[in-house]
């Protein structure tokens, strides 16, 4: 008897994908993160860490590329993406890595971004080039601030995500119409 329920398919909505189980890899690296956060192994982090950014560009990539993309795998993309960065950032909070002021200034444009969404596009996000490049920015200040390499860099960072978000915002509001 065949088991067709684990054929990978290329129907809209269809689950078992190639980019979902990536996603899932991703999501299933994120207590690793968080126990390598806790034992000070902070190369390890930074390692997968990288391993989950990479995939995540990889995982949108192929559901284009693939033609698989869908609503639940877009959603569970940005579940796995605000877990892994949520929790890496509280637990860098929480074992001293990340400073309370730099928690705040990294989380303020992604929370506004977020009310953006849901006071003009009834919580349908709409990306752009700048909040994407904000996300990349974003991706880099994380392992630089738990590294605690260059204070300057990961300012310099912070700002060009709120440049790049304020830019976003405005063309949020703007597409409104």
């Amino acid at each position: 008897m065949k088991n067709d329920s684990l054929k990978i398919s290329h129907r809209q909505g269809y689950i078992y994908t190639i980019p979902n189980f990536i996603t899932l890899f991703r999501l299933l690296l994120i207590p690793f993160i968080l126990y390598f956060i806790v034992k000070d192994r902070i190369i390890i982090v930074v390692i997968l860490f990288t391993i989950t950014t990479i995939s995540d560009m990889l995982d949108g990539l192929l559901a284009r590329k693939l033609k698989q993309s869908s609503y639940y795998g877009g959603m569970f993309d940005a579940i796995t993406d605000t877990i892994l960065i949520l929790s890496t950032s509280l637990f860098g909070f929480l074992t001293g890595k990340i400073f309370l002021l730099l928690l705040i200034l990294l989380f303020a444009p992604k929370t506004i971004t977020f009310l953006i969404s849901i006071l003009f596009h009834k919580a349908e996000y709409k990306p752009t080039i700048f909040s994407r490049l904000s996300s990349v920015f974003f991706y880099i200040s994380l392992p630089l601030i738990l590294l605690n390499l260059s204070n300057i860099l990961e300012y310099i960072f912070i700002f060009c995500i709120y440049v790049l978000s304020i830019i976003h915002w405005v063309k949020l509001v703007l597409l409104r119409k």
